[in-house]
Parts: structure tokens; C-alpha cells; sequence
């Protein structure tokens, strides 16, 4: 089972002892996106595909990011507690289910949604879900994130957040 984690996570020291547990497991890890100035060419020989020494173009990024069915998203829950991470919305915008760290967002969408994803309480909790997981029993459980995806993706679109802009921006003292 094809399986990614963000480039950029690599680029934080403390990642190290995780990533070197997530490249022994026995799917196809990926990493997509490009890698950070601080990225240690030890993680390399474990991935499927290595992050990228260019920056992807948008086409490049949507391609690789779809290949994956999961994505792996190993944030420190402080780094989004107040906005999504761009790569979770892309999980979204794919239906690809993420591995997530929980965080005040991931809550807010599981709460309003239901689960849509793997949520874990810690990078080395999600790493252990991995390594402790027969990938057919993943695969199996991934199916029930689809109609949450779905729902999350919908609601995110242009004729479903329209109505609210309108109400926002509509003016009490407009004439009408």
C-alpha cells in the first residue's frame, strides 16, 4: 500500500528516530514534496520515492500525492491548533485518508464529519499503528473514511461556502 509523509516534516530533528521506524515498514513509503536544507540523506535508502531536491510544481505534487493511499502526517499538534495544515486538505481534496496527529482542527472536523482518517495522539502512536498493522486491515478500515472525505471536500467548495461569505459580507445598513 502506497503510503507518503510530507517532506516537510523531515526537516525537524526530532522527526529523525520516527522516520527511521516509518522506512521499516514493509509498504511503499514516499515522500513527497521538497526536501528542507536541514534533510538527512540517511532517510534516502528507506523510501519508495525521495523528496524532491526541486520544488514541485502544483501538477507534480497533485500526481505523486495521488498515488498514495495514505498519507502519513506526523505534525506537532501546536504547529496546526488553529488552522488546517495544506497537506491534511489535500488528503481531503484527494479522498486520500491521512495518518494524523490530532489537533483542535482534526477534532473540529471528526466532531462535525465523523472519522475520516487514522487520528492518533502522537507521531510514534501513528509510526506504531503502521508497524503493528497487517496493510489489508488498513486497506480494509480506509474504506469507512470515504464518506467523510467526501462530505469534507463538499462542504469546502465554492457553492457550499457562498451562502455564509453573503451572509459575512452582506451589509446591515445595504439598501435592498
Amino acid at each position: 500500500m502506497p503510503t507518503s509523509i510530507p517532506a516537510s516534516t523531515l526537516n525537524h530533528k526530532s522527526a529523525s528516530k520516527g522516520i527511521r521506524r516509518f522506512n521499516t515498514i514493509v509498504f511503499d513509503s514516499n515522500c513527497i514534496g521538497r526536501r528542507g536544507p536541514s534533510y538527512d540523506p540517511s532517510f534516502q535508502p528507506g523510501f519508495h520515492r525521495s523528496p524532491s531536491e526541486a520544488k514541485l510544481t502544483q501538477e507534480e505534487y497533485r500526481d505523486l500525492a495521488r498515488e498514495n493511499d495514505l498519507i502519513f502526517l506526523p505534525f506537532d499538534p501546536d504547529w496546526y491548533s488553529l488552522t488546517a495544515s495544506g497537506t491534511l486538505l489535500d488528503c481531503v481534496r484527494f479522498g486520500i485518508p491521512p495518518l494524523a496527529v490530532r489537533n483542535s482542527v482534526i477534532d473540529d472536523l471528526e466532531r462535525r464529519y465523523g472519522r475520516f482518517g487514522f487520528l492518533v495522539s502522537s507521531p510514534s502512536e501513528g509510526i506504531d499503528l503502521l508497524c503493528r498493522t497487517d496493510p489489508a486491515t488498513l486497506f480494509e478500515d480506509m474504506e469507512q473514511f470515504r464518506g467523510p472525505l467526501r462530505a469534507i471536500a463538499h462542504d469546502r467548495t465554492i457553492e457550499a461556502l457562498s451562502p455564509g461569505f453573503r451572509r459575512i459580507f452582506s451589509s446591515p445598513f445595504q439598501r435592498g
